[in-house]
Protein backbone atom coordinates (compact mmCIF):
# COMPACT_ATOMS: atom_id res chain seq x y z
CA UNK A 1 0.00 0.00 0.00
CA UNK A 2 2.82 2.28 1.13
CA UNK A 3 4.59 1.74 -1.90
CA UNK A 4 1.30 2.58 -4.38
CA UNK A 5 0.40 6.27 -2.26
CA UNK A 6 4.54 6.97 -2.83
CA UNK A 7 4.86 5.94 -6.32
CA UNK A 8 1.19 8.21 -6.88
CA UNK A 9 1.76 10.88 -4.47
CA UNK A 10 5.43 11.54 -3.78
CA UNK A 11 4.32 10.74 0.05
CA UNK A 12 4.05 8.35 2.76
CA UNK A 13 1.25 8.95 5.06
CA UNK A 14 1.35 8.99 8.87
CA UNK A 15 -2.25 7.58 9.06
CA UNK A 16 -0.36 4.44 7.86
CA UNK A 17 3.25 4.73 9.30
CA UNK A 18 2.56 5.60 13.23
CA UNK A 19 -0.15 2.85 13.50
CA UNK A 20 2.50 0.03 11.43
CA UNK A 21 5.14 1.45 14.15
CA UNK A 22 2.33 0.70 16.94
CA UNK A 23 1.47 -2.76 15.30
CA UNK A 24 4.77 -3.72 14.70
CA UNK A 25 5.95 -3.02 18.58
CA UNK A 26 2.79 -4.95 19.81
CA UNK A 27 3.83 -7.99 17.35
CA UNK A 28 6.63 -7.97 18.75
CA UNK A 29 5.58 -8.88 22.26
CA UNK A 30 4.80 -12.08 20.72
CA UNK A 31 6.67 -12.75 17.65
CA UNK A 32 9.79 -12.68 16.39
CA UNK A 33 12.16 -9.79 17.13
CA UNK A 34 11.29 -9.80 20.43
CA UNK A 35 10.43 -6.27 22.34
CA UNK A 36 14.01 -5.17 22.87
CA UNK A 37 14.94 -6.11 19.25
CA UNK A 38 11.82 -4.57 17.86
CA UNK A 39 12.41 -1.24 19.79
CA UNK A 40 16.32 -0.94 18.71
CA UNK A 41 14.96 -1.75 14.86
CA UNK A 42 12.37 1.30 15.06
CA UNK A 43 15.00 3.80 16.75
CA UNK A 44 17.82 2.51 14.45
CA UNK A 45 15.78 2.54 11.32
CA UNK A 46 14.14 6.42 12.20
CA UNK A 47 17.44 7.55 13.26
CA UNK A 48 20.17 6.87 10.45
CA UNK A 49 17.42 7.77 8.30
CA UNK A 50 16.50 10.94 10.09
CA UNK A 51 20.45 11.82 10.78
CA UNK A 52 21.29 11.35 6.98
CA UNK A 53 18.66 13.72 6.12
CA UNK A 54 19.88 15.87 9.00
CA UNK A 55 23.20 16.09 7.66
CA UNK A 56 22.39 16.70 4.15
CA UNK A 57 20.09 19.44 4.91
CA UNK A 58 22.81 21.03 6.95
CA UNK A 59 25.45 20.65 4.43
CA UNK A 60 23.08 21.71 1.00
CA UNK A 61 20.30 23.85 2.67
CA UNK A 62 17.81 21.52 1.30
CA UNK A 63 15.60 19.06 2.15
CA UNK A 64 16.70 15.90 1.05
CA UNK A 65 14.52 13.21 3.00
CA UNK A 66 10.97 13.29 3.89
CA UNK A 67 10.07 12.59 7.48
CA UNK A 68 7.36 9.87 5.69
CA UNK A 69 10.95 7.78 4.62
CA UNK A 70 11.94 8.01 8.34
CA UNK A 71 8.64 7.30 9.85
CA UNK A 72 8.29 4.02 7.51
CA UNK A 73 11.75 2.73 8.25
CA UNK A 74 11.25 2.79 11.90
CA UNK A 75 8.06 1.11 10.74
CA UNK A 76 10.28 -1.83 9.24
CA UNK A 77 12.66 -1.83 12.41
CA UNK A 78 9.47 -2.54 14.22
CA UNK A 79 8.45 -5.04 12.22
CA UNK A 80 12.51 -6.76 11.53
CA UNK A 81 13.94 -5.68 14.03
CA UNK A 82 17.83 -3.93 14.50
CA UNK A 83 19.42 -6.77 12.47
CA UNK A 84 17.26 -6.65 9.73
CA UNK A 85 16.58 -3.14 9.49
CA UNK A 86 20.28 -2.69 8.49
CA UNK A 87 20.11 -5.22 5.47
CA UNK A 88 16.74 -3.14 4.70
CA UNK A 89 18.41 -0.20 4.39
CA UNK A 90 21.39 -1.68 2.49
CA UNK A 91 19.54 -2.82 -0.03
CA UNK A 92 16.98 -0.59 -0.21
CA UNK A 93 20.07 2.12 -1.32
CA UNK A 94 21.77 -0.03 -4.05
CA UNK A 95 17.37 -0.58 -5.44
CA UNK A 96 16.70 3.22 -4.66
CA UNK A 97 17.14 4.63 -8.75
CA UNK A 98 15.82 8.04 -8.25
CA UNK A 99 18.61 8.76 -5.67
CA UNK A 100 20.82 10.12 -8.69
CA UNK A 101 23.54 7.93 -7.46
CA UNK A 102 24.70 6.21 -10.13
Amino acid sequence: MLFAIDLEHHLLPDVITLPGIVAGIAFSLFLPPGLRDALIGMLVGGGVLWLIGEAYFRYSGQEGMGGGDVKMLAMIGAFLGWKLVLVTLVFSSFADRSSGWR
